[in-house]
């Protein structure tokens, strides 16, 4: 194989590599979108039922509500 073969053989399996890496980044950013899309309506109804405790507790007058203390599962809101 001659010179000029050689380097055109890299330059194509170069081509073919970042190709490949297109690829990959296009399905890893679709799978992001994903993410961020369920992590948006996550957070939105953890949103709604905040809000929704809070009424509730207000119009029970606050009776045993503490907002200070840890919940069950251990998460603590921070200030």
């Amino acid at each position: 194989m001659d010179r000029r073969s050689l380097v055109l053989e890299l330059v194509r399996a170069r081509v073919g590599e970042l190709m490949g890496m297109t690829n990959k980044l296009d399905k890893i950013g679709t799978s992001l979108e994903k993410i961020l899309r369920a992590q948006m309506e996550l957070l939105s109804c953890m949103r709604k039922n905040k809000e929704n405790i809070y009424a509730l507790a207000s119009e029970m007058g606050d009776i045993g509500v503490d907002h200070s203390r840890n919940l069950s599962f251990g998460w603590q809101p921070t200030n």
